[in-house]
């Protein structure tokens, strides 16, 4: 991000999705992250939105606390701090036509990116605890979102 008077130049580590940018921009303009007279499918469109603004002023280092993510699969991950959970997911593991990692796995994944940045070493089997809370709270997250 560059605004020379407001923002110091630097690098994060605060947790922001570009999602985040409709409430953050609309917290600077002091306006609704949903406009008046938004359809029910506009506003739940800005729902998963957060108001990071505070973070990407450089006036905290944290932003958002959890993060859902997918990726070339239909595998759901989940971001916490520095852990990364992949959630099981069916279908082949690279995309053949353009050589990219899916995320599918048939087994669950676990990645301290503090450590792992590239996520190479899936760490679920010496984690099982960790596992099983990012998986209840990805599950949490997932039945909020889809009510049905």
């Amino acid at each position: 991000m560059r605004w020379p008077a407001r923002v110091k130049p630097g690098v994060s580590g605060a947790l922001v999705s570009q999602i985040d940018l409709l409430a953050s921009f609309a917290a600077l303009l002091g306006a609704s992250a949903s406009a008046r007279g938004a359809t029910a499918d506009r506003e739940a469109r800005a729902r998963d939105s957060e108001n990071v603004l505070p973070a990407l002023l450089g006036k905290a280092k944290a932003a958002r606390a959890v993060l859902v993510e997918q990726g070339g699969g239909v595998a759901l991950a989940l971001r916490q701090g520095d852990w990364k959970y992949i959630a099981p997911g069916q279908g082949p593991r690279v995309q053949v036509n353009t050589n990219t990692e899916t995320g599918n796995d048939p087994g669950p994944q676990l990645y301290d990116l503090a450590r792992d940045p590239g996520e190479r070493t899936n760490l679920a089997a010496i984690h099982p605890d960790k596992v099983r809370e990012l998986a209840d709270l990805l599950e949490a997250i997932r039945r909020r979102s889809n009510p049905r």
